[in-house]
């Protein structure tokens, strides 16, 4: 899998050109890429598989245009429709639309690793989450 590196609005942009987000070799069933979210220190990629139950990160080489699997997190997650990362790249949370919850992951920002903390809130078959800027009160 690989990608080209273009600087566009201060973030670098990636377009596809070969290979593909996919779930570990071996997985037979059906999957499917929800959503894809690239960390603010541009190092990690992140792609949920629907099917596989699995976020998987990837090591981002711009320069190279490659990404490299570093792991499929798969603790917690049940049909993740969609993801994001606060702003600060600190936490994931995963909407699992199958499970009814939203998960808390922390964010390793050194290996990209997701790390489960356990904390996770009940939600009838959640379908989306933001992280939104409030004003200053």
């Amino acid at each position: 899998m690989a990608w080209r590196g273009r600087p566009w609005s201060g973030l670098p942009l990636f377009p596809f050109f070969s290979g593909r987000v996919s779930p570990p070799p071996g997985f037979t069933g059906s999957n499917g890429c929800a959503e894809l979210c690239l960390h603010p220190n541009g190092q990690f990629l992140y792609a949920s598989n629907r099917g596989h139950d699995s976020i998987a990160i990837y090591r981002v080489d711009a320069a190279q245009g490659t990404l490299s699997l570093i792991e499929h997190q798969t603790t917690a997650i049940e049909t993740p429709r969609n993801f994001c990362l606060d702003p600060t790249g600190r936490y994931c949370l995963v909407a699992n639309q199958s499970a009814d919850t939203v998960v808390v992951f922390r964010v390793d920002v050194r290996s990209g690793q997701l790390v489960p903390t356990e904390h996770a809130v009940s939600v009838g078959r959640p379908v989306c989450v933001r992280f939104l800027d409030t004003p200053d009160r």
